[in-house]
């Protein structure tokens, strides 16, 4: 359905990121945000938490390819029941993951995947979103369009892998519920989707 465009906008703001010593990849799939990050991150060490191991193997197989000195770790894991040591990574790389849980888990699970990272630690955030319609650039028709797209997405993975749910889910609001605010917004991407790297608020806002 969107082709190359959402890796694209996965790589949209990789380098705006800092210097990263430690990374928490949640459901990185089959590697491709992962191995980009490790090109460019390459003493980084990583974490990446998925629950399927042929996705785990994929992501292997990727980094195994590269000359990456930081040390990776991946751990077979259901990130609902994952929990995260506090304050331990500078640096959390959620795309195209939140979509795949009710609103319910994530008020009980995000704040307890963001409670990972350190006092300075920045989110990385990718996924799927209905652009505003206030929009110039979007129509009312194309914004139907959108929620069609996301509709029969949803129905898809519903069908396909138990997929818990139907719609997107307020993931922007949770995640600024939860004290954090973006500090860079790709803009040049497809209008279904976004890219943000979010900080917690008090940091964001130190002089």
């Amino acid at each position: 359905m969107f082709g190359v465009r959402l890796h694209q906008t996965r790589l949209a703001l990789l380098d705006q990121l800092p210097s990263i010593q430690t990374a928490l990849f949640l459901g990185d799939g089959d590697g491709r945000l992962l191995e980009a990050f490790c090109k460019r991150q390459p003493h980084a060490d990583v974490t990446s938490i998925d629950q399927s191991p042929k996705m785990l193997a994929s992501q292997r197989c990727r980094i195994d390819r590269l000359s990456h000195s930081g040390q990776i770790h991946f751990e077979l894991a259901n990130a609902i029941d994952y929990k995260p040591p506090e304050q331990s990574f500078d640096l959390i790389v959620s795309a195209y993951f939140l979509d795949c849980f009710t609103e319910q888990q994530l008020r009980e699970s995000l704040p307890r995947w963001l409670a990972a990272l350190k006092p300075d630690g920045k989110l990385y955030y990718v996924d799927f979103c209905v652009p505003d319609v206030r929009n110039e650039t979007i129509t009312r028709t194309g914004r139907f369009r959108f929620q069609l797209l996301l509709y029969l997405m949803h129905r898809f993975f519903a069908a396909a892998t138990a997929h818990p749910t139907r719609t997107l889910q307020p993931m922007e609001l949770l995640i600024e519920s939860a004290g954090f605010q973006p500090i860079h917004v790709a803009t040049e991407i497809d209008p279904m989707c976004t890219c943000k790297i979010y900080q917690s608020k008090k940091t964001a806002l130190r002089p």
